[in-house]
């Protein structure tokens, strides 16, 4: 486990989760990544990666087509790097319980990536944190609603 910094004043967590990757999404990643070595880091964000990552809206097309490009950006070692780091991941639930500073835990009411109950539970483990869930967002809150994202920040620095 990671313990918190001393020098963080302040944190926002968006869309993230604190726990290990769950089996089925491991598989899901090894799966992937065999996928971008063999067809390509563009055809696995395009086809398997971009139908899951946003949810119904007026912006989605622009959403979706901004993230490929991001994704295409960092490109594949990017992407095969970070997978293992994921599938890895320690369960962060003990440093969060010794958080001793504001936190907004900010998601999109449809992120399907990371349910409702983590956050809720990230909310709960940490002393005095704020859950703030938006509509018409999935994974990608500060794409699909920026205003939202950008207003949900502004009233938390005001507190």
């Amino acid at each position: 486990m990671t313990p918190l910094r001393d020098d963080v004043r302040c944190a926002v967590l968006l869309d993230t989760n604190p726990l290990v990757e769950a089996s089925d999404l491991k598989a899901r990643r090894l799966t992937q990544m065999t996928a971008v070595r063999n067809r390509g880091l563009a055809n696995v964000v395009r086809d398997e990666m971009k139908p899951n990552y946003s949810g119904p809206g007026p912006n989605r097309g622009d959403t979706l087509d901004l993230g490929l490009e991001m994704a295409l950006g960092h490109g594949p070692d990017v992407f095969l790097n970070r997978s293992p780091a994921l599938m890895h991941r320690l369960d962060q639930s003990e440093p969060l319980k010794g958080a001793n500073l504001p936190v907004l835990v900010l998601r999109g009411r449809d992120d399907r990536f990371c349910p409702v109950s983590r956050h809720k539970r990230m909310t709960d483990l940490i002393p005095g944190a704020q859950l703030e869930i938006y509509e018409g967002a999935e994974h990608l809150p500060t794409l699909e609603q920026p205003e939202l994202t950008y207003a949900a920040l502004a009233r938390w620095m005001e507190d």
